[in-house]
């Protein structure tokens, strides 16, 4: 069955001068559609605090600002309240509605413009500061919004420029042209590169070369 609402691990600590009571402390729900449910427990165990808390349990962070393609406002997932997604970042967790907590329909009228105008702003950013890991992740977003050839598309990508030969998964790009992830450590080992072929090209010309020989 599908599950509504999961809370892992949470606590919430109540602060008057220095005493610090504890109403949650490491506490795991998960509660599943169409499940009944009763909170019971002495006076102070928590059972409002939890309440409390998945009632008021957004299932995106929603803002209101102008986008990058348009000066007027949309509405769309930011990162936090009155925050958007203004740069290429590696992490995509503001889209964490959509994978892996899957709090949202995005398919839901009341959703799907809201999502739309999210994944516009996130693909207006670019992937100049992705890393190996953000294709994979981007792959998964893609797939559970019904666009299998950007998802096929992510793979790709990562398999061309953070893979190794082994097609281990790299951190950084072993490419330029897509990412600043790791561009400085690549354009050493190649300024590295270029030192040790030309290098070994001279040896050859110096070993192998008869007028270099015939003048020792």
């Amino acid at each position: 069955m599908k599950e509504v609402l999961k809370l892992e691990n949470v606590w919430k600590i109540y602060r008057t001068g220095e005493v610090e009571v504890n109403a949650l402390k490491e506490f795991t729900i998960s509660i599943e559609e169409g499940e009944y449910l009763s909170v019971l427990g002495p006076s102070g165990s928590g059972k409002s605090t939890f309440l409390h808390i998945a009632k008021h349990l957004p299932q995106a962070t929603v803002i209101n600002k102008a986008s990058i393609l348009s000066e007027e406002k949309s509405s769309r997932i930011g990162i936090w309240e009155d925050t958007d997604l203004e740069e290429s970042h590696r992490h995509h967790a503001h889209l964490s509605a959509i994978y892996p907590f899957d709090t949202i329909d995005w398919e839901n009228p009341e959703w799907k413009e809201i999502v739309s105008n999210t994944i516009d702003q996130w693909i207006g950013e670019g992937m100049g500061l992705w890393s190996g890991w953000s294709l994979p992740w981007a792959s998964i977003i893609h797939t559970r919004l019904g666009n299998g050839n950007g998802a096929k598309l992510m793979l790709d990508i990562w398999k061309r420029v953070f893979t190794n030969e082994g097609y281990g998964t790299l951190h950084d790009c072993n490419m330029m042209g897509l990412t600043l992830m790791g561009l400085k450590n690549l354009l050493n080992n190649q300024k590295d590169s270029i030192f040790i072929y030309s290098l070994i090209n001279l040896i050859k010309v110096v070993l192998f070369n008869p007028e270099c020989n015939s003048k020792k």
